[in-house]
């Protein structure tokens, strides 16, 4: 289910940013060619452009390809390299756990506010949402990639008696 899951994301932040390349191009060919530029385009393409990348950074954490400096991480021995990633998992979900409250009270203040976005006139809390979604689901891939850690470790554990 998680691998689903993860590949849904996957699909579906590339679909955002397919949306977000057609909006920039028909917002090019309006301006240039037709010579009238509707507002929502480029609205739209900057709200697909964000989505994508945060509903991308769940699926780059559980493949492993999020940005990392390991120059420094192979260079240590084993016990400390297990003491480094833990102390790094421990700050990830501390900032993650920030991003996902702030999410969570931006959007409730531009629920209060009623807030509504300049082209598009949607709610703003509609494109705040994604905020402690993706905070959510980045957390759920950084706990699912500790397990896998701990069970990689585990089996070698087991092979080496």
């Amino acid at each position: 289910m998680y691998k689903k899951m993860i590949r849904n994301l996957e699909h579906i932040s590339g679909c955002l940013f397919l949306i977000m390349i057609i909006m920039v191009l028909y917002q090019v060919f309006m301006r240039k060619i037709v010579n009238a530029s509707p507002n929502w385009t480029e609205e739209l393409a900057r709200y697909a452009m964000i989505w994508s990348i945060l509903i991308a950074s769940p699926v780059l954490i559980a493949t492993k390809e999020h940005i990392m400096l390991d120059y420094f991480l192979e260079k240590l021995p084993s016990n400390w390299k297990k003491v480094f990633v833990a102390f790094s998992s421990l700050l990830i979900f501390v900032l993650l756990g920030c991003f996902t409250v702030g999410g969570f009270g931006i959007m409730r203040t531009s629920m209060a506010l009623t807030q509504t976005s300049p082209g598009m006139q949607i709610p703003m809390w509609i494109t705040y949402i994604i905020l402690p979604l993706s905070g959510i689901m980045m957390i759920i891939a950084q706990i699912v990639a500790l397990l896998e850690i701990k069970e990689i470790d585990k089996n070698v554990k087991e092979n080496d008696r």
